[in-house]
C-alpha cells in the first residue's frame, strides 16, 4: 500500500482538492485497487492497489479542476493496464498552475508516443477558471512490450517554431490578421522555419477567451511549449 502525508501542508487551503480526488479515484478505477481516506481536504490518504485492469472509465471534478493533471496522474496505469481504454474527463483544461491541454498535446503526447504508446486525444469543449466545463476523451490503445528510452540530452539548435492564436469565437479578419502579424514577426527572429495561424477553441456558451501558444522542435529533437495565459478577448473583437 502506499501512505501520503501532508497533502498541500503549506497551503492556504491545505488538503485534497476535488481534482485531486478525481484524479486518485480514476487511479484507483484503472488499477482495481482501494482508496482510504479520499474526502475533499483531507492531509493524507491511503492507496491499496491491485490488478491493473483496461476498460472505459471517467473523471469529473465538478469544478475547472485540471484535466491534464488527472492525465498525468493516470497515464502509465492506462498504458500498462493490457488492453484499450477510454476515459472521458471533465474539468479545466486552461487554468492556472497546470500544463495547459495544448501542452499536452502538442509536447508531452508526441514525445510519449516515440517512445511507443501511441496515445490520442480528442477535446470536444475547452474549459476555464472558474465555470471549467471542458470535455476531453483520452484514448489508449492496447500496449504490449517496455517504452523505448529516448536519448535528449543534447536539446541541438531551433528547428521550426509553430504559434496558434487561440480564441472561442470567431475573431474579425483585421483582428485575427493584425495578431497574427505581430506574432510572425516575432518568430522571424526565433527561427528560420515558422508557422502561424488561427484556431477556433469550442467551449461553453458566453465564453469568450483568446491566447497564443508556440512549440518549439529542435535539431536535437526537443520539443518546448510556450503560451499566454487565456484573457478575455476584447468587446470590440
Amino acid at each position: 500500500s502506499i501512505h501520503v502525508t501532508k497533502i498541500r501542508a503549506g497551503r492556504t487551503k491545505p488538503g485534497l482538492a476535488a481534482q485531486h480526488l478525481e484524479s486518485l479515484r480514476l487511479v484507483r478505477a484503472v488499477a482495481t485497487g482501494e482508496l482510504l481516506n479520499d474526502i475533499k481536504g483531507s492531509c493524507e490518504v491511503t492507496f491499496i492497489p491491485g490488478a491493473l485492469s483496461p476498460g472505459r472509465f471517467a473523471a469529473d471534478p465538478g469544478t475547472a479542476g485540471s484535466i491534464t493533471l488527472m492525465v498525468q496522474a493516470s497515464l502509465f496505469p492506462l498504458v500498462f493496464a493490457g488492453g484499450e481504454s477510454i476515459c472521458r474527463l471533465r474539468g479545466g483544461t486552461d487554468v492556472n498552475f497546470s500544463p495547459p491541454l495544448n501542452y499536452m498535446c502538442k509536447t508531452f503526447l508526441p514525445t510519449i508516443r516515440r517512445m511507443g504508446a501511441n496515445v490520442e486525444v480528442e477535446c470536444q469543449r475547452r474549459g476555464f477558471f472558474p465555470k471549467g466545463g471542458g470535455n476531453v476523451q483520452l484514448q489508449i490503445p492496447r500496449f504490449q512490450g517496455a517504452l523505448q528510452p529516448l536519448d535528449i540530452i543534447d536539446k541541438g539548435e531551433v528547428r521550426r517554431v509553430e504559434a496558434t492564436l487561440h480564441a472561442t469565437k470567431p475573431l474579425k479578419d483585421a483582428d485575427a490578421g493584425q495578431v497574427l502579424d505581430v506574432v510572425r514577426r516575432t518568430l522571424a527572429g526565433i527561427a528560420t522555419h515558422s508557422h502561424a495561424e488561427f484556431s477556433l477553441a469550442p467551449a461553453l456558451n458566453k465564453t469568450f477567451k483568446w491566447w497564443v501558444d508556440a512549440v518549439i522542435e529542435t535539431t536535437g529533437g526537443s520539443l518546448f511549449y510556450a503560451t499566454s495565459e487565456p484573457s478575455d478577448l476584447p468587446r470590440a473583437a
